[in-house]
């Protein structure tokens, strides 16, 4: 496990991420001002299931068994647009990783904590404005569509505020 210390204030809880190391470059300068989690070491990356209460167990066997099993999987991130205050990156064909979703909260047996508008995306930064909007399509939107490939899940938990842990499956 690898513990990162921050000064994010955010409520514990924990999620199933797919890192997405094809965009690292690409959005991390707009990461580092703009996504609380980059300071705490996760990577760009996609949530595939959660959040869920620290509380929750998770099952580690099937969901190690599942990242395998989703490895090599290939997805494309083809578009930029806000979700809510999040300027992200989404895929216009979600199904391959629906298909993992899918099973990955089959396998915690208890559903996530999503709000009903939400969709599989990369967050790139927060925006309460819009006005970065523009400046992230300027500079994202000519390597589109990214062509991306599953390599690893991981469990991300935020244990307090300005720490995380992140356990590869």
């Amino acid at each position: 496990m690898n513990r990162i210390s921050s000064n994010a204030r955010n409520p514990p809880f924990q999620s199933i991420l797919l890192p997405v190391p094809e965009v690292d470059a690409l959005v991390d300068d707009f990461r580092v001002e703009g996504d609380w989690s980059r300071g705490l070491g996760v990577p760009a990356h996609l949530t595939l299931a959660g959040p869920w209460p620290l509380s929750q167990e998770l099952p580690r066997k099937s969901l190690s068994a599942l990242a395998v099993a989703a490895r090599g999987t290939r997805y494309r991130l083809d578009f930029i647009d806000m979700l809510g205050d999040a300027i992200c990156l989404f895929p216009c064909d979600d199904r391959p990783l629906q298909k993992w979703r899918t099973r990955v909260l089959s396998a915690v047996g208890k559903p996530d904590e999503v709000s009903p508008g939400w969709h599989l995306h990369l967050t790139i930064c927060r925006d309460k404005s819009g006005d970065q909007l523009n400046a992230v399509r300027e500079a994202v939107d000519h390597a589109l569509p990214l062509h991306c490939e599953v390599r690893e899940l991981c469990i991300a938990q935020l244990v307090e505020p300005g720490r995380a842990v992140m356990e590869s499956l």
